[in-house]
C-alpha cells in the first residue's frame, strides 16, 4: 500500500487519537491538520519495516504537545494582559 493511502486509511483513527486528548472540536480538527503536513514534508523519514500507524502517532504525539504549549503560553499572555488592563483601570479610577 502507497504512502498516501495508508496517511488516508489512518485518517480515522488518527482524528479519533487526537480528539480524545483535545476537547475542543476545532483545536483537534487544527492538530489533525498540523500533523498530517508534518507527516506529509517526513514522508523520507519514514521506515517502511515500522508499523505506519504507530509513527503517524508519534508524531501526532509531539504536535499535541506542542499545542499544549502554545495554549498554556496563551493563557499566560492573557492572564497578564489582563492585569495590566485592570490595574490601569484602577489607576485611572483614583484620579
Amino acid at each position: 500500500m502507497g504512502y498516501q493511502s495508508q496517511l488516508s486509511d489512518a485518517q480515522p483513527k488518527l482524528k479519533k487519537f487526537i480528539s480524545s486528548r483535545i476537547f475542543d472540536h476545532s483545536d483537534a480538527h487544527d492538530v489533525l491538520q498540523e500533523t498530517n503536513l508534518v507527516v506529509i514534508n517526513k514522508e523520507r523519514d519514514y521506515d517502511s519495516s515500522k508499523s505506519f500507524l504507530s509513527w503517524i502517532f508519534g508524531i501526532a504525539r509531539f504536535q499535541i504537545k506542542a499545542y499544549l504549549k502554545r495554549r498554556q503560553r496563551n493563557k499566560i499572555n492573557y492572564v497578564s494582559e489582563y492585569k495590566d488592563t485592570l490595574s490601569q483601570h484602577l489607576d485611572n479610577s483614583k484620579i
